[in-house]
């Protein structure tokens, strides 16, 4: 039967006449869409109110950082002016300790044209050449000298030949009148000739004596001259061999001086440390000045750590093992997502702005605050981007993080 049949079977007046009994009064039916309507209320409330159990509220701080190397990345740099001549290793290249990385030269040339070390240089090689034709000209001396002494050796000795022969002929002379001195002594014994005559005679043999005694104090002469001049002789080699040996030392010492200049220009850095190249900030050819960064190297052992600097209004709550969002510059995160990393050390002091490097981009007083990473690494798809030191980053630092029930209900639980 239909609804609208049942309801009329019943006349108003029967309906009041019931409901003034004492048993009860009727109710009324309700309609179909008001009990829709109070279900989905009731949907609603439920759901609202899983909502706020369920749902978090997070005060977070996004402060920017950058990745560094721990313990830290070497870098190779020359405490003068240089230009480079090789660079024996790319970026990426792994280097053991030893290894040359870099040749520099400090043939450098100035203003004027010149090269201080290519002028020391010239200069050296100068003196080297004037040490050789000095050693041309002591030898040219040396022949002169020994020539003139050995001429006046062989004139000597031709006058002592010539001394030697005079001797030997009044030898002769001398021998001859003692023998007849002889005579005229005999003859003057029998009177044959006058005692005059005899003395004359007599001084005529002293006279010839006397001549052989000459020339032999002469020849004696001669002698000792011709010792000193082959002392002389004796002297200049051994005064030339002296010369010799002083420019031979000289001339090594200049060759060394040499060499090590050559060695200064060509200097070669080695990597101090086991590791891969990561940066290298020259090419053939170009200047470096002193204390210039060449090369970075990341240590084999490093590890990759985000460094931050969050403002003292927001460190309170930071303690290590919290969960921190980084966002890389170089890799964005529409395209690569956000990287996750943990807080691992908070400095115990406060930083000022003139202590902090100017890349922090915070104007007051902060906390450094060290990230480990989750990943050395970006992915994309099957590809994966390895990090490195000096990327920029934003990170988001989970401050405090709470159902909205608990949010909404702080203020009266504050109360209580």
């Amino acid at each position: 039967m239909p609804d609208s049949q049942s309801e009329n079977l019943f006349r108003q007046n029967a309906i009041d006449a019931l409901a003034t009994k004492i048993d009860g009064r009727p109710v009324s039916v309700i309609p179909r869409p008001w009990l829709w309507l109070t279900l989905i209320c009731a949907a609603f409330v439920a759901v609202a109110a899983c909502f706020l159990v369920t749902a978090d509220y997070a005060r977070k701080e996004t402060v920017r950082g950058w990745l560094v190397s721990s313990p830290g990345v070497v870098s190779l740099s020359n405490s003068e002016y240089a230009m480079v001549a090789t660079v024996a290793r790319k970026e990426g290249d792994v280097v053991r300790r030893g290894d040359p990385v870099v040749v520099l030269s400090e043939d450098v040339i100035q203003g004027e044209g010149q090269s201080p070390a290519g002028e020391v240089l010239r200069q050296l090689r100068k003196q080297l050449s004037v040490t050789q034709r000095r050693e041309a000209l002591i030898r040219e001396q040396f022949v002169a000298d020994y020539s003139a002494l050995d001429d006046q050796v062989r004139g000597l000795d031709d006058e002592m030949q010539a001394v030697a022969i005079q001797r030997r002929a009044q030898d002769v002379r001398v021998q001859h009148k003692v023998e007849l001195q002889a005579g005229f002594a005999e003859a003057f014994a029998r009177g044959a000739i006058a005692e005059i005559e005899l003395r004359r005679r007599k001084d005529e043999l002293l006279v010839l004596q006397q001549s052989v005694m000459r020339l032999r104090q002469e020849s004696k002469s001669l002698g000792r001259e011709r010792q000193g001049l082959l002392a002389a002789q004796v002297r200049l080699g051994m005064e030339f061999e002296h010369s010799i040996t002083r420019l031979d030392a000289e001339r090594g010492e200049l060759r060394q001086r040499i060499a090590a200049h050559e060695r200064q220009r060509s200097l070669v850095l080695h990597s101090p440390v086991d590791g891969t190249v990561a940066t290298i900030e020259i090419v053939p050819g170009s200047t470096v000045r002193p204390q210039q960064t060449l090369v970075s190297i990341i240590p084999e052992q490093a590890v990759l750590v985000a460094e931050l600097y969050v403002p003292s209004r927001a460190a309170g709550m930071i303690e290590p093992g919290q969960t921190v969002r980084l966002l890389y510059d170089a890799f964005p995160h529409q395209q690569f997502g956000a990287a996750s990393g943990t807080v691992d050390t908070v400095a115990g002091f406060v930083s000022l702005p003139a202590d902090r490097p100017v890349a922090s981009g915070i104007r007051e007083a902060a906390y450094k605050v060290s990230i480990r990473l989750a990943s050395d690494h970006v992915e994309h798809g099957s590809v994966r981007y390895a990090l490195r030191p000096g990327m920029a980053l934003a990170a988001e630092i989970i401050l405090e993080n709470r159902s909205l029930g608990e949010w909404l209900l702080a203020p009266l639980l504050a109360r209580l």
